[in-house]
């Protein structure tokens, strides 16, 4: 179990799920498999037509009123507020030191 903070896929960690492990073959059971069946149709319904879906769900588009975002598992599901909490900060500090995290620039 790692540190509580660090929770979820690490950066690059979803190539393995697309390509496979490059040196090492990677083991995987029929839930893994499962799981990356999803996950490769959500990226080919994304590059074929925009927007990232499989038989059971489609994303909603991000607007700024709402952030939904796809939880890939055993169960795919639609969540929504994904970091609210920090998200909120750094908006609510960006202004006061010229930052738009956004756009990653200073204004």
């Amino acid at each position: 179990m790692g540190p509580k903070l660090v929770q979820g896929a690490a950066h690059g960690s979803d190539i393995v799920n697309l390509f496979g492990g490059l040196y090492i073959p990677i083991k995987m059971d029929e839930s893994g498999k499962k799981v990356q069946k999803k996950f490769i149709n959500l990226i080919a319904n994304f590059i074929k037509n925009g927007t990232p879906s499989t038989d059971s769900i489609t994303v909603p588009a991000i607007t700024p009123e709402s952030f939904q975002y796809i939880e890939v598992g055993a169960e795919t599901i639609v969540k929504k507020d994904l970091w609210k909490d920090r998200l909120e900060f750094w908006n609510r500090i960006g202004p006061k030191y010229g930052y738009d995290l956004a756009a990653g620039f200073y204004y």
